[in-house]
């Protein structure tokens, strides 16, 4: 049985992408929006790099990479999250329950 705190953690995760389904999110919006929901402090990661590795557990949920301009003009890639089929993680959901 997976512990009570990541399975709110995600359960939050999915509520955040399908209320944001009209854009992908990164990493730290998550983080960021996953607070604005109520979520405290120790629910979460402590980093961007730690949401990232949950989120490639969560059923349901794709990736992909996007090319990003720092604030300096400098070039870089980053992931961004949306939700792919909410029937997923609610199957995946029933078994961890």
């Amino acid at each position: 049985m997976m512990p009570k705190h990541r399975v709110r953690l995600k359960k939050t995760i999915i509520a955040v992408l399908k209320e944001n389904d009209d854009r992908p999110l990164s990493a730290e919006q998550l983080i960021h929006l996953c607070q604005t929901k109520g979520l405290k402090a120790n629910y979460l990661p402590k980093n961007t790099n730690a949401m990232g590795q949950i989120m490639r557990q969560v059923k349901g949920v794709v990736s992909r990479n996007i090319n990003m301009t720092s604030n300096q003009g400098n070039y870089y890639v980053s992931a961004v999250y949306s939700l792919e089929s909410e029937e997923a993680f609610n199957e995946w959901l029933e078994k961890v329950s």
